[in-house]
């Protein structure tokens, strides 16, 4: 007497876990190094430049948004309802709003400072003053949010 299982079904989720445990994503600024020094600069600041996380403080592993974002995703990758490329774009778009979601309070206070006169600027090395309400100020030109891209890499 024999008993023959079908593993079929079982070996094939097991590729497919394979496959995925063999692909990785990375994201940031990886093209343009003039964008990545200033996102950098930013993130940490420097001098008397204001340091704001957008990017350290969005995709952290602590950030529990983030895990929520890539565990259901997983998901569905992982049940065809999403590609890797789409997955990437995701992560993508999460590290982007980093950009406009740090706190802006110690910017802020610096920023008025400047204005007011009661603390020298820093040289940045920029030529133009900057335009806009002091809460505005230093979020982003549009170049750097650009810049922010995923690469898939297979391994």
């Amino acid at each position: 007497m024999s008993v023959t299982i079908d593993m079929s079904g079982f070996n094939k989720k097991v590729r497919k876990l394979e496959r995925m445990a063999k692909t990785s994503i990375e994201v940031g600024i990886i093209d343009k190094p003039e964008e990545a020094r200033k996102g950098m600069l930013l993130n940490y600041g420097t001098g008397g430049q204001v340091a704001r996380p957008w990017f350290t403080g969005q995709m952290t592993p602590s950030n529990t948004e983030l895990i929520k974002l890539i565990e259901e995703a997983l998901k569905e990758v992982y049940e065809d309802k999403m590609s890797m490329n789409q997955f990437g774009q995701l992560l993508r778009d999460f590290a982007k709003q980093g950009i406009h979601d740090v706190p802006m309070e110690k910017l802020l206070e610096t920023t008025l400072e400047y204005k007011a006169g009661l603390v020298a600027r820093p040289d940045t090395g920029r030529r133009r003053s900057s335009k806009g309400p002091a809460e505005q100020i230093g979020i982003d030109s549009g170049k750097m949010i650009k810049a922010v891209k995923y690469k898939l890499h297979k391994h």
